[in-house]
This record gives C-alpha cells, structure tokens and sequence, in this order.
C-alpha cells in the first residue's frame, strides 16, 4: 500500500517537472562533459526501480550536477541519473565514468522498438560485461537510428565514495585519454617500486628493522592506490568477489607497520616512555581494525574510522614536532613526511567527504601525498645512513687509538693479548668492508643527484633564455616608444616655437594649431597602440576557456562580410585534428581576423582570392595556419623579424599602420606560443601560429 501511495505523490508532481537538457551529437565534438547537461537523483533507501523511475516525474525529484562533477562523499545510496541524447553522427560514442570505486552499474537503453533494456557492469561482474576493460567503468553508446532523442538511465553504486565525472568520447580519441590516464598512474607506480628495492637493499645490507617496515607500509600504500585505482579487479577479473570483499583490508593494514616504523626509526622507547605507551595503544587500535576487516567488517570500519586514521596521522606528525624540538637527528625528514602528507591527505578526505568542492585533480592528491612521503622518508633514510657512517668512522679512530695505546702501555703483554688483537683487527675489517658497500650505495644515490641537478640546470637555462629573450623585446619596444615618440613631440616643439604670440589673431598662428591639433592626434594614436600592446603584455592573468575554432572564424568572417563580398573571397577550413583550444578567447578572435584582414588586404587583382584555415599537431604545439594565394613576400630580402616588428609595413600600396602582424605576434608570445611565415612574392603566403598544448 506504501508503495502505491509514493508512486501515486510521484505522479502528482510530475505537472511541475521541470524539462532536461538534450545533448546534441553531431560529429564535431570529440569529447563532451555531461556535468551541466544531466540531472540524478539519490536513492537513499536503494528500493526504487527502473519502472518506478520512469513512471514518476525524474526531473521533479532530481537535482543538477552542482559542478562538473557529483560528489555525494561516501554514501551508502544509489544514484539515478537520467541522459538524453540528440545524436545526429554516425561515429561511435562511448560514456565514460570517472570513478573507480562502483561495484555496480546498470544501464538502460531503448531497443529499436522503443522497449528498455539493460546493462550490467561494475566491479561485483564478471570482466566480460564491460565493453572496454578499464580501471573506471566505460560503456558503449548503442547504435539506434532515429531522428528522435533518445533517454538513457543510469543506476550506480560505490563501495567506497560516489564521485562522478561523466563524458561522451569519440573512438578515435579513446585511446589517447586511456594512454594519458595510465601513463601518469604508471609514473607513479614507478616511483613508489624504485623507493621500495633501494630501501629493501638497505634493509639487507644494515639488517635494521626500522628498513623493512618502511619497505612494508610503503608496499602496502602503493598496493591500496593499485586496488582503489581498479587495477587489481583489471588484472585478477577471476578474483573480482573476493577483491570486493577484501577491498578495505590495504586501507587499514599499513597503519600498524606505520607505527612500528615510527618507534624504531626514532627510538621512541629510548627517548620518550610517554610517547612509546601511546604509539603502543594505537598499534593494538590498529590491530583490531585488521581483525575486524578479516571479519568482513571493513564497509564500518572504512565509514565510522575515517576520523582515527586522520587522528593517527596527525599524532605522528606530533611525535615528529616532538622529537623535532629534542634535536633527535633524524626527526626533521620524519616531521617533514609525514606533514606534508598527513596535510594532503586531509585536503583529500575534506574532497572526497563533500566537505569542499570536487576537483578533477583531487583523485591525484593522495598519490602525490604518498610519493612526497617516499621521496622524503628516503632522504631521511639516506640521512640515518651518513650519521651511521660517521659514528662508524669515530668507533674505528677510537679503536685505532686505544690499540695504539695499548702497544705502548702494556707492551710486556703483546704476546699475551696478540690473540685479542687478531679479532679486533678482524672486526675492523669487517666493518670497513660494510663501510665500502655503504660507500658504493653512496656514491650510486650521489650519482643520481647529480642527473637531477643537471635536469634543474637545464630548466634554469631555459628560463634564463627566456629572460634574455624578453630584456631583447624590452630594448626593441624602448626604441620603438622613443622612436615613434619623437617624431610628433619634435613636430609639436617646432611648431611651439615659431607661433607668433606678439599677434594672436595671426592667420599663420592658425595653420599652426590646426598643424599642432593633426601632430597631438597622431601622438595619441601613437600612444594608444603602445598601451595595447603593454596590456597585452602584462594581460597574463585573462581567464582561459576552451574556444570552438569554428566558431571563432565565424565571428572573424562577420566582422569583415564587406571586405569579404568586395573581395569575392573564398574562405575554407579544416580543423578535423584540432578543433577546440584551452587558451583566452580574445586573443585567438584577434589573431583570425588580423590575419584574414591582411590576406584580404594583400590580395592579387584580377585573381581569386582563396584563404584555408587548418590546425595540426607539431611537436608539443597546435598549429593554427591560415594560407593565401595573394601577393606574397620576397623573403629572400626581408627579415622575418621585421615583418612581425610594430609599424613595419611590406607593401605601400595598401592603406595600413603595420600593427596587425605585431600584435599577432605578441598576444601568441603571451600565451608562451610561436608565430612564423612561409611565403613567395606572386604566389602566396602561409601564417603559422603555434599554441602551446
């Protein structure tokens, strides 16, 4: 009866429903972000099925995505989420989710009848019912040809938190956003297995137990990152239920090994017995959590301890501080460490948690906390090694000493302690020989050192490259201001200087203020383009966005329909590579039309005028070309650079001040991008502008 009693409420508010985006699909996006198009809704009692979803008013009941991307933080309900899709391209789309943590996620689709049906994937199934094996969930959009809209539902659930960031790729681009994903989670994982052999080759070289339980904890984490980033239920599809099951033992089986790292890398227990007792009831604390989770308790433990793992890691930041202040030579890295990462942890759990907005970068927190922490927990590991060594150095001087010492006091018995001496010496030996691995050891990290100072040093001859590059266009623009500057200020000074101030009525005074009113007014041109130019140059702050290239050159090509149709211009495009720039719209938009303008301006009478624009991929740039068959250049006896330079014009015969090229070439540079030429007199010219990926 209840259930027939909500349906029928449901009903009732579908009068006021409020109606949903509809995407449109038509072939020229290749990737498109769903965060501002679809609404969800949240099952909290995870009851509600598709029928009743559909019979009810979704839109009345469900919500807009608050940003890009849904962060509901680690809830236990199930989302609806509600699609529609205008598909007018024949390419294939998929939907991808960005969320690594769904254990289930059913799909339902129109047949070609109108009927739904539906498509079951996530963690909890089988590898097999997912259409592209992937650490996040990807489904293929189903080819349904109709000249209608078409609704697609979505049912998720998570084992761990419910983020969402929703998009519709293209095939051919799929490959390239898989390679980006994984070859930046691959880095990572390169960097934590390097960290682990060093540290377990030290291990097995000192025997100091305070190594391995860093090797282990730090395994561990990366072995938690490996499973919540999916690749375990990806490489061990057999083993998914089990996987799920388990999916909380690694998030709570390092904080044990943690805190007897801690106790034996900073010999707590000889320093501090208040500290030491503490540290030892959260690792029986820790203890418990495991046994617990081994009892298929982890979805409690994961939601109602998430506050003590926070509590325990900023304790070891404490223990640090403390120890810190006690000047114990190792707890500088130690403090260090675990600061930073305890500090980026927390970020991220105040993300994950719904406690701030959700970023597309913050599921990358967490791993760069645990690389810092690596990186420098074995710098302080590489420090302990150097104070071992010294206090090896000054036990063998002592040894030398007191058996120099002894030869000359108790020479009378060399015979009867030469036998004691003989071990000694063998002891020495020993440690010298360990002294000489260690030295190795050094001398491959030191080796390793110098590599990274001389990547630094090449980052720094860049930079000072470009320092020199902008001192060389600051000089080039203090000549042009003193140079333009000086023409209409001489003028203006000159004509000052024969004004007749005995007669003011003088007809001649009047030509001279007409004269001085013609020179001001070129000044304050003069002026004018110098500030543009200057705003241009210091403009670094504009706000970026992605710019539709097709787009832009529409609004170009408006902005000149008269010099177009006297022009009889033909204006082509092909921007299939690249299509869209991450960059500030302005500048592109006046980039188009300076240089649509100048291939109108230089066209070849009698001929007609053809103007393509295209983008391709060169190196680490998108380049935009915009290609003419107009008059052209002799660049054979003109300087590139002077083409570019301000008030700098080729050909007289055009009306012109010689800024369009200049400013092109400053907004470009701004942006940190390059801008070059290719041209041949009477046959044409090719502009290339390089933005920065």
């Amino acid at each position: 009866m209840q259930k027939y009693w909500l349906s029928a409420v449901l009903l009732l508010l579908f009068i006021s429903a409020k109606a949903q985006d509809v995407i449109q699909i038509n072939g020229e996006q290749k990737t498109i972000d769903l965060g501002k198009y679809v609404q969800y809704y949240e099952d909290k009692s995870r009851k509600l099925v598709f029928n009743e979803i559909r019979q009810v008013t979704f839109q009345k009941f469900a919500q807009q995505f608050p940003e890009e991307i849904l962060n509901l933080g680690a809830t236990a309900s199930a989302v609806w989420i509600k699609i529609i899709l205008d598909k007018k391209s024949k390419e294939r789309y998929y939907l991808q989710i960005d969320n690594t943590n769904l254990d289930s996620v059913l799909f339902y689709f129109p047949d070609a009848e109108g009927k739904y049906q539906v498509k079951m994937t996530g963690k909890k199934f089988p590898l097999t019912s997912e259409d592209i094996p992937s650490t996040h969930c990807i489904i293929a959009l189903p080819e349904v040809h109709s000249e209608q809209p078409q609704t697609y539902y979505l049912r998720l659930t998570s084992v761990r938190y419910m983020n969402l960031e929703m998009q519709l790729i293209c095939t051919d681009l799929l490959p390239t956003v898989l390679i980006q994903r994984y070859a930046l989670e691959l880095l990572y994982f390169g960097i934590i297995i390097l960290a682990i052999i060093y540290n377990l080759f030290i291990y097995i070289s000192l025997r100091d137990i305070a190594y391995l339980y860093y090797v282990i904890y730090t395994f561990i984490i990366a072995f938690n990152v490996f499973n919540t980033r999916g690749y375990l239920s990806l490489f061990f599809p057999d083993y998914r239920e089990i996987i799920n099951q388990y999916t909380y033992l690694s998030s709570v089986l390092y904080i044990p090994f943690i805190t007897l790292f801690t106790i034996h890398f900073l010999h707590i227990k000889q320093y501090s017995q208040v500290f030491y007792r503490l540290l030892q009831v959260l690792l029986w604390i820790a203890c418990l959590q495991v046994v617990l989770t081994l009892f298929r308790k982890g979805d409690f433990i994961f939601q109602s301890t998430i506050g003590f793992v926070v509590f325990n890691m900023m304790f070891y930041v404490t223990t640090g501080a403390y120890f810190l202040a006690q000047k114990q030579p190792y707890a500088i890295y130690y403090f260090s460490s675990w600061g930073i990462f305890t500090l980026l942890t927390i970020v991220g759990v105040s993300f994950y948690m719904d406690f701030l907005p959700f970023y597309s970068f913050v599921k990358y927190l967490y791993p760069t906390a645990i690389v810092l922490e690596t990186v420098i927990s074995s710098m302080a590991i590489f420090n302990r090694i150097q104070i071992l060594r010294k206090n090896n150095e000054e036990i063998q001087k002592k040894n030398m000493e007191l058996i120099k010492e002894q030869n000359q006091v108790l020479e009378a018995k060399v015979k009867e302690r030469t036998a004691e001496l003989e071990g000694k010496n063998k002891e020495i030996e020993t440690q010298n020989y360990e002294l000489a691995v260690q030295k190795e050891e050094i001398q491959a990290f030191s080796e390793f050192l110098e590599e990274k100072v001389s990547e630094r040093t090449q980052e720094l001859q860049l930079v000072l490259e470009n320092i020199v590059k902008q001192n060389q266009d600051l000089a080039q623009f203090s000549y042009i201001v003193s140079h333009n500057l000086r023409a209409p200020v001489a003028r203006i000074t000159g004509l000052v200087n024969i004004f007749n101030y005995e007669n003011f009525n003088d007809n001649f005074n009047k030509e001279i203020l007409q004269k001085l009113k013609d020179t001001s007014l070129d000044l304050d041109t003069i002026i004018k383009d110098l500030t543009q130019i200057v705003s241009i140059r210091n403009s670094l702050d504009k706000t970026k966005e992605y710019v539709e290239l097709d787009d832009i050159l529409d609004i170009s090509k408006d902005m000149l329909i008269d010099e177009i149709q006297k022009s009889n211009a033909q204006i082509t495009s092909d921007f299939y590579i690249v299509s869209s720039l991450y960059t500030v719209r302005s500048y592109v938009q006046d980039i188009f039309y300076q240089l649509l303008s100048n291939a109108i301006k230089y066209r070849k009478n009698g001929h007609e005028l053809k103007i393509h624009c295209r983008t391709e991929l060169i190196n680490n740039y998108i380049c935009l070309s915009v290609a003419d068959n107009g008059i052209g250049i002799d660049l054979q006896n003109i300087d590139k650079y002077k083409i570019f330079g301000l008030y700098q014009r080729m050909h007289d015969h055009v009306e012109g001040k010689g800024m369009g090229l200049f400013l092109v070439k400053t907004q470009i540079e701004s942006l940190n991008g390059l801008v070059d030429v290719q041209s041949q007199e009477g046959v044409g010219s090719v502009f290339q502008v390089y933005f920065p990926k």
